[in-house]
């Protein structure tokens, strides 16, 4: 499960959420996010790998080049704790990247929606986890 929580995104420097509708926003948006390699596959009859490299090219970019000041992404990292994500757990979280280093932000402040989003996939990460236990080393 995919959350694409936009309450930090912004466009042209404008908050991402006060361009759309709320309703649009977790009815349509998110859903779409969540089903969108699906989808691909639907309406291409391909698979939706090029999306997902597109996606490994931009967190390698990230990685390399790092963040701006004050800028963060979002990136698969071992949990340490934060937000509430079970410490080890790899998940996405937001970080600066410096010198090739990742750098969990702190103190981003989440609303009860992106709380029970996170909630949602910290239990569905664990899941896959525990069905896989027997398989790790």
């Amino acid at each position: 499960m995919q959350y694409p929580d936009l309450h930090y995104a912004k466009v042209n420097g404008v908050d991402a959420l006060s361009l759309v509708d709320k309703n649009w926003f977790v009815n349509e948006f998110i859903p779409a996010v969540q089903h969108r390699g699906a989808e691909v596959i639907k309406e291409r009859g391909q698979s939706s790998a090029a999306s997902a490299a597109n996606a490994a090219i931009m967190q390698m970019s990230a990685w390399i080049f790092g963040t701006r000041q004050g800028d963060w992404v979002s990136m698969g990292v071992a949990s340490d704790g934060s937000y509430g994500i079970q410490e080890g757990l790899v998940c996405s979280l937001p970080v600066e990247v410096r010198n090739g280093h990742c750098q969990i932000v702190y103190g981003l402040d989440l609303n009860d929606f992106s709380k029970k989003m996170l909630k949602q996939n910290e239990t569905k990460l664990r899941s896959e986890r525990d069905a896989v236990r027997h398989l790790l080393v």
